[in-house]
């Protein structure tokens, strides 16, 4: 039997997209639809090693190249003939957009019975007649995760009908470890005065890490939060390309210039989810610097409001979508020392946030936002799909396809 869905995308491994693409493709299979994902040739890790385990319920494998597009991914799609294929769409992952776009033309021409869904992560400007515009206007259905983000969409393509709002979905409200026992698992010696910031995510040029580190480094020396102790930890994998090894060095000698190894904690690779209570669980609030981007989502903030962090966010274009009555935002970056400041002295609004937190994690949980994808594919189709079991088994998808790579 065929799949009802198939992910293009990365899957089972260190990235953003690819982390979103394995919960949405978990909570879709749960919800009585048989789900599969082709994934890209990005499955390793910068150390060579696997992240974590695949999705038992989400049959997976290599089966493209991020170069090409996807054009690889032709052979397969044609013996799975999916009932829709959903492209988790980011310049980082596909590379080529003719590729992509040469792609769904040969999907169209050979399956057309199947649908295309586009989910943009990213919604940069475009010039008339690009590449980008152009798979637009073949796939049948475009997902933004804002209202910003399709208004942005609207005002540079003619599809407005097909754009759909679905937010980024949520994990569910984790638990955080006791903050003693949180500090002894992460080496840091208790003490009760210390107000402690928590950056956590992929080191990047846009997320400002080094400008964050120097502004705490002087707001730490000039005791700018006394009496409390000021700590920041910064966790996370650099980007692999120059970019992110030069942020990494950076972080290291603003750490060994001022003397604050103590104080400024930069740890440096991928973070594992059951390493997550213990980060958030020693931390008082997250804190996230960004630049000027492109229309997006973050997926950062939103794992620390899974786990009910106060967050701390600077305004652009990858956060403006944030609830601002669930966290605080700043716009330059002089005024983060400000509600660092009145955070630190003020514990009852870090309470205010935490309850705003768990309140927007069920509302936007995988379950509710799998639901929403459900219904828009059965939308396109038509019909409703008519598994009634909700069991996805590897078998299924493997004897559809020929490919066992590796």
């Amino acid at each position: 039997m065929s799949p009802d869905v198939v992910y293009l995308s990365r899957f089972n491994t260190c990235c953003g997209v690819s982390t979103y693409t394995e919960q949405l493709a978990q909570a879709v299979s749960e919800q009585a639809v048989r789900v599969s994902a082709l994934a890209s040739d990005h499955g390793e890790c910068v150390d060579g090693g696997e992240c974590r385990d695949a999705i038992p319920s989400v049959p997976s494998m290599v089966s493209w190249h991020e170069s090409d597009g996807g054009i690889t991914a032709l052979d397969d799609l044609l013996e799975a003939s999916p009932r829709v294929i959903h492209i988790q769409h980011e310049f980082g992952i596909f590379k080529s957009t003719e590729g992509l776009l040469k792609l769904c033309q040969q999907i169209r021409r050979r399956l057309p019975q199947s649908k295309i869904v586009l989910t943009a992560h990213t919604v940069p400007a475009s010039e008339p007649g690009s590449a980008f515009l152009k798979l637009l206007s073949v796939v049948d259905a475009v997902i933004v995760h804002s209202s910003i983000a399709k208004r942005s969409l609207l005002s540079f393509s003619e599809i407005g009908q097909k754009v759909h709002v679905i937010r980024h979905g949520m994990m569910e409200p984790g638990e955080c470890l006791p903050r003693a026992e949180a500090e002894s698992v992460l080496g840091i010696p208790h003490d009760p005065g210390r107000f402690t910031l928590l950056s956590l995510g992929f080191i990047s040029r846009s997320k400002k890490h080094a400008l964050l580190a120097n502004m705490v480094a002087e707001a730490i020396k000039s005791r700018f939060v006394a009496p409390r102790n000021l700590t920041l930890i910064i966790a996370g994998m650099p980007t692999p390309d120059e970019g992110g090894a030069r942020i990494s060095s950076s972080l290291k000698m603003i750490i060994e210039r001022n003397k604050l190894k103590g104080s400024i904690r930069y740890v440096e690779g991928f973070v594992p989810f059951d390493q997550l209570p213990a980060y958030y669980g020693a931390a008082d609030m997250t804190v996230h610097m960004c630049s000027p981007s492109y229309h997006s989502s973050s997926g950062s903030v939103r794992m620390d409001l899974a786990y009910g962090m106060p967050v701390l966010v600077q305004k652009a274009e990858l956060t403006q979508d944030l609830p601002s009555d669930t966290v605080c935002f700043f716009e330059r970056d002089q005024e983060l020392l400000h509600y660092l400041s009145l955070f630190a002295r003020e514990p009852e609004r870090l309470k205010r946030m935490r309850r705003g937190a768990r309140v927007m994690t069920e509302m936007l949980s995988w379950k509710n936002t799998a639901t929403k994808h459900k219904a828009l594919y059965q939308e396109l189709l038509g019909k409703p799909f008519g598994d009634k079991r909700g069991q996805v088994r590897a078998a299924v998808f493997h004897s559809c396809t020929s490919l066992l790579r590796g």
